[in-house]
């Protein structure tokens, strides 16, 4: 990462752009997408995949980390896409 000094990782979080201006490098060096831009087709897909299987959150957040990796998606934090897999599971037992 060429991080001269690792202490000052602890200040990462005092400048809220600093980690919008590494998202955007990360993404631009790497080629990935922006997470916001298939997040509607990730919801679908876990709705899908919650309505045919007897899956749960823990398979369903593993593959949908598969699925954003395979479509070069820059990922989500832990608690962002926890969260989206466990809302739409939800909703869909509810539906059922």
């Amino acid at each position: 990462m060429g991080i001269a000094d690792p202490s000052c990782v602890k200040k990462y979080t005092e400048r809220t752009k600093t980690r919008f201006d590494h998202q955007w490098e990360i993404r631009r060096v790497y080629g990935l997408k922006e997470f916001g831009t298939v997040e509607g087709d990730l919801r679908a897909w876990v709705e899908a995949r919650s309505w045919t299987t007897g899956d749960g959150p823990k398979a369903i957040f593993l593959d949908a980390v598969r699925w954003l990796r395979e479509r070069d998606v820059l990922l989500p934090g832990v608690t962002t896409l926890a969260r989206l897999v466990t809302n739409v599971r939800d909703e869909t037992t509810r539906r059922l």
